[in-house]
């Protein structure tokens, strides 16, 4: 009977021993799942914030956060005062008109804001005069007559003087030019 106890007694202990081995090995499992678990969530935190921010952290919160501090722009730097210039004599044109002739008197002036223009239009005044009487007297003098055909042949002698000029000196350019006299006659 004793050495029936006794394996009674061992048999408890190695099942005491196979159930508390048990215990500590469900446990651990228990803990590596747990950190597996953490981790991946962790993990998919982290990529999810790189990649849309707005799920991470709503819009409310965003607005909360500071804005970067804008970079430093320079200054812009106001422009140079304007320098005038006249072409001298003024234009004249005439128009034959039946049996009469009508003339077109225009003064102009021209403005730019370096002196380097400006004596780049002294320079080529003999060819801006001819390109602008030639542009003159292929318009009708019914048409120069309104507001609307002076204007447009103002910004049309613009560029045909910007067009004469940057042609020999690139880096030069007349701003505006402006009719200070415009006589019909």
């Amino acid at each position: 009977m004793m050495a029936e106890e006794e394996t009674e007694s061992e048999n408890e202990n190695a099942a005491e021993a196979k159930s508390g081995g048990g215990m500590v090995r469900m446990l651990m499992f228990a803990v590596v799942g747990i950190i597996v678990m953490v981790g991946g969530q962790l993990g998919t935190l982290i990529i999810a914030k790189s990649m849309l921010p707005g799920l991470i952290y709503p819009e409310w919160m965003m607005a909360l956060a500071p804005e970067p501090e804008p970079e430093a722009e320079e200054p812009e730097q106001p422009p140079a005062p304007p320098i005038y210039t006249k072409l001298n004599p003024s234009i004249v044109v005439s128009y034959q008109n039946g049996d009469s002739v009508r003339f077109l008197q225009i003064t102009l002036e021209a403005m730019a804001r370096s002196e380097e223009s400006i004596e780049a239009f002294e320079l080529h005044a003999p060819h801006i005069r001819n390109n602008l009487l030639l542009m003159f007297a292929s318009e009708s003098l019914d048409h120069l007559s309104t507001v609307e055909g002076k204007e447009l042949m103002r910004q049309r002698s613009l560029e045909e003087v910007n067009d004469i000029i940057q042609g020999e000196s690139p880096d030069t350019e007349i701003e505006d030019v402006y009719f200070t006299g415009f006589v019909v006659q």
